[in-house]
């Protein structure tokens, strides 16, 4: 594969703000690499005064910013930044994202070359173990979806560097655009937490299988969006909304039949 983000490709970054800027701007300087090519960074802030923060900063990064009047949670914020977007790609990304621009730029041209339209690299933690922000809760069956699991001795030895998952987080991942708007993007009722087990589920409908790029890393600070709020309520009412789109039967069903066969 040729490792090149030609002049046909765009790719825009969307990055929702919500808590602070001190995390966001050391996503923003992982990103600057990539201003070299043709790219776009747009960032809504569901705060005002974390977007007056970042004009006293003066960053002479470029980006587009959207100043919500009041919070809209993750899906609708992505939803926004994508409708606005003029990439062919779209890097969807949490603020808290830190990564080597190196590695993550050979994910995206990886990606591109191999027409791979929904992909992420490994999500590791701040100690650079796994993270456990691959894992959600299964409210029926009390047991864990798992969106990022570990690499295999057989897939570590493949010369292939996608390898097939049933579920992507949303943590930091590459989408086509045409495909994502097609999709209608994110569930706005599915608001945190099991957006992107939907969002998985849909394409997996449609035969489109999701993959995680095992070559590059990126670190995920984690656990901000829930830190001043009622966590359980919080994440309860988010999956209590996709209980009620989706059956267990047809949960089972798409998996055994795209993934697990």
């Amino acid at each position: 594969m040729e490792n090149k983000i030609t002049t046909l490709e765009k790719i825009s970054f969307l990055i929702p703000v919500y808590h602070g800027v001190s995390d966001f701007l050391v996503l923003l300087h992982s990103i600057e690499d990539f201003t070299q090519y043709r790219s776009e960074i747009l960032v809504s802030f569901d705060d005002p005064k974390d977007w007056d923060e970042i004009e006293e900063k003066k960053e002479k990064i470029n980006f587009v910013p959207i100043i919500n009047k009041k919070r809209k949670y993750f899906s609708k914020n992505i939803n926004q930044l994508a409708r606005k977007a003029s990439g062919d790609y779209l890097i969807i990304s949490n603020q808290d994202i830190f990564f080597q621009s190196v590695s993550t730029y050979f994910f995206v041209t990886d990606c591109i070359a191999a027409k791979i339209p929904f992909a992420s690299p490994l999500i590791m933690n701040k100690e650079g173990k796994l993270s456990s922000a691959g894992l959600r809760w299964n409210l029926k069956n009390r047991d864990w979806f798992q969106t990022n699991t570990k690499i295999t001795l057989k897939e570590e030895k493949s010369s292939w560097p996608f390898l097939p998952r049933p579920i992507l987080p949303m943590t930091f991942t590459l989408i086509e655009r045409k495909l994502f708007l097609e999709m209608g993007g994110l569930d706005e009722n599915i608001f945190f937490s099991f957006e992107d087990v939907d969002f998985s589920l849909r394409l997996l409908k449609k035969g489109i299988t999701p993959k995680i790029y095992k070559l590059a890393k990126v670190f995920h600070k984690g656990g901000e969006t829930t830190k001043n709020a009622d966590k359980k309520d919080f994440i309860l009412a988010s999956q209590k909304a996709f209980w009620e789109k989706w059956t267990k039967e047809e949960v089972s069903n798409i998996l055994l039949k795209n993934y697990y066969e």
